[in-house]
């Protein structure tokens, strides 16, 4: 198996460990994320990361 890599939430409510690809995006619609998505979308040439 590959390297784990742990991920979570910004507001702490969820932490995961992964190994391999990822196979899908998720979505987190608290404040603490939609904010940080914001300043990285805010970033030159950065994808659109936040939705209505």
């Amino acid at each position: 198996m590959g390297e784990a890599t742990q991920i979570g939430c910004a507001c702490g409510q969820t932490h995961l460990e992964v190994e391999g690809r990822p196979i899908a995006g998720v979505e987190c619609c608290c404040n603490s994320c939609r904010e940080a998505a914001g300043r990285m979308q805010g970033l030159e040439g950065a994808p659109r990361t936040l939705t209505d």
